[in-house]
């Protein structure tokens, strides 16, 4: 979604779970800011947990999830 050549821009999106994979798996979540594979950000939910994280992926300087 958007153009390069756009500076700000807002995106809203409502996730629904139907139904948990099963036990241990009960996170969802979504890319944001994606450039490469090396440059994003995840928001995540973990429903056990009770909590939202924001991550990024790892980088070869650094091979661990944040």
């Amino acid at each position: 979604m958007g153009d390069d050549s756009w500076t700000d821009y807002v995106a809203e999106a409502r996730i629904k779970i139907a139904r948990w994979a099963g036990r241990g798996n009960d996170s969802v979540g979504f890319l944001v800011r994606f450039q490469d594979p090396y440059n994003y950000y995840i928001l995540n939910y973990n429903a056990s947990a009770r909590e939202y994280r924001i991550t990024k992926p790892p980088t070869d300087a650094s091979p661990v999830w944040p």
